[in-house]
């Protein structure tokens, strides 16, 4: 391939950085701090063993390995050595891990989980690099491993900016597992947009990544803050004491922080042992019952909370539509992202009207490059999922197309029922799923958390739902549970259908 003028990759971001700043801290977790030139190094030694080891120009190159600088450096050295890095989840079983290599097929494997690795990850014939093995920089080690003094700079490929760099294991679509890449340009734009809309803080954030990087939402941002130049605080752990530690110690602006970790920093912060006050952004909001605490010990802003960032997925790279973006709009997920083109299209394929729900189209520089190593060819990506333009130009999302219960002849979406049932006073949490029904096709059941000293019962619940939306769409059965069961990807919904399935049905003749 030849360099084009117009070509901007990973590899060319990871260089430019360490030019631009060579002695600023780029990433910081237990072993210390890395500036962005030596990152720059550490990630150039790498990609010279990576194509040493055969990685050819697009290979796939398989991570495993735990949350800390050397997913960074090696993402980096990926990109450098034109390929693309697909890194598998290492809470996996041994069992799940082989099916996951074995769809994946590839060119080489860098690990550094060196006890888990040889117990967990089955034999390959892909080379494997151990970061683990002796003589490697270990984890604590600061100083980057360089090439020799009179060893000439290899001469690095031209990559090109439209192939991927980053790939995941994803079902958003079609519920089953499909590894979606993301390319070099979609990271880049998105960033950019980021910095635009105030997502990221392109001047002074510290972002604190506390969360997984087998997939996406960690990297988003991090990536993004790489771009601007802000120090990334990478914890490694969801212990609450140790991530209001890394707040207080590095005066953290951002963190990748959701309900349940927040509660669990509010209950070990009462007494406000920690100073977190430098604190404000989070994508989520905190749970009523530690809302107010949450507030008091933070500089976050205040949120109703119904409030989300915005509607997206693996497959977009991130947000296509956001709350931060323009004026108010009636849709609660807010209006499209000023470089997407979105539209709901209905079944006929033609562009729905205003309020009526279909499938969410995107367009856009910020798309994948497509499924299992083969190119989205469509003028647009199906996501699978429903949603509704309102007529300000904002975006509702419902839920995934899978998820749609059929009752009768009629559709039902279950967001726009568990929004009306979140209305209730005395309702914290709902998802509303489809259960088999022998009239009906499905029924409509609901599972609700309760408010602390609130009580609700299923008339009431109904009742509510019905004097809101249409008859058809009101739950048929209610069950009031301590919490909702949760998995991988959120509310687990299986687990939810289950507990109605396990009990006698209600009658199938009862009035709509």
């Amino acid at each position: 391939m030849t360099r084009t003028a117009h070509s901007f990759s990973l590899a060319d971001l990871v260089r430019e950085q360490a030019r631009t700043l060579p002695g600023l801290p780029a990433l910081v977790d237990t072993a210390g701090t890395l500036t962005y030139g030596e990152i720059d190094e550490l990630s150039g030694v790498l990609a010279d063993r990576l194509r040493a080891a055969g990685l050819p120009p697009g290979g796939r190159v398989v991570w495993f390995g735990p949350d800390d600088r050397r997913y960074v450096v090696a993402l980096f050295a990926v990109a450098r050595a034109g390929g693309s890095m697909l890194p598998l989840n290492w809470r996996c079983t041994a069992a799940e891990l082989a099916g996951h290599l074995s769809q994946a097929r590839p060119d080489v494997v860098l690990t550094a989980h060196h006890d888990r690795a040889e117990t967990a990850l089955p034999p390959t014939s892909a080379p494997v690099i151990d970061l683990d093995a002796a003589g490697e920089p270990g984890p604590g080690e600061t100083q980057p491993a360089t090439r020799p003094a009179t060893a000439p700079a290899p001469v690095e490929p031209v990559v090109d900016d439209e192939e991927p760099v980053i790939e995941f294991f994803t079902a958003a679509f079609s519920g089953r597992s499909r590894i979606a890449g993301v390319p070099h340009r979609a990271i880049v734009t998105q960033s950019l947009v980021m910095g635009a809309l105030g997502e990221v803080d392109a001047r002074e954030e510290v972002y604190l990544a506390s969360g997984p990087m087998f997939h996406m939402g960690v990297l988003l941002k991090l990536l993004a803050n790489y771009l601007f130049g802000n120090p990334v605080v990478i914890a490694g752990t969801g212990d609450p004491e140790e991530l209001c530690r890394l707040v207080e110690e590095h005066r953290v602006t951002s963190a990748y922080l959701f309900k349940p970790t927040l509660q669990r920093i509010v209950e070990l912060n009462a007494d406000k042992t920690f100073d977190l006050s430098s604190l404000r952004m989070i994508p989520d909001v905190p749970p009523d019952a530690v809302a107010e605490q949450w507030y008091a010990m933070t500089s976050c802003p205040r949120r109703d909370p119904s409030w989300v960032m915005g509607y997206g997925q693996t497959e977009t790279w991130g947000m296509v539509a956001l709350t931060a973006r323009g004026p108010a709009t009636e849709a609660r997920f807010g209006r499209p992202s000023p470089v997407a083109v979105v539209r709901v299209l209905d079944r006929a394929g033609e562009e729905a009207r205003p309020g009526e729900p279909g499938e969410i189209t995107v367009r856009g520089p910020q798309l994948m490059t497509g499924y299992d190593a083969g190119w989205l060819d469509a003028e647009e990506h199906r996501t699978g999922d429903v949603g509704i333009r309102r007529a300000d130009g904002g975006l509702d999302f419902l839920g995934p197309m899978r998820a749609l219960i059929k009752s009768g002849m009629e559709n039902v979406y279950p967001a726009e029922v568990e929004a009306v049932l979140l209305e209730h006073p005395a309702v914290t949490a709902a998802c509303v799923v489809g259960v088999p029904d022998p009239v009906w096709g499905e029924r409509v059941c609901a599972a609700l958390v309760t408010a602390p000293g609130h009580t609700l019962d299923e008339a009431e619940a109904v009742a509510h739902v019905r004097g809101r939306i249409a008859s058809y769409k009101k739950p048929r059965e209610v069950r009031i549970v301590a919490s909702l069961p949760i998995g991988a990807a959120g509310v687990d919904r299986d687990a939810v259908r289950r507990l109605f399935e396990t009990h006698e049905e209600n009658p199938a003749d009862a009035p709509r």
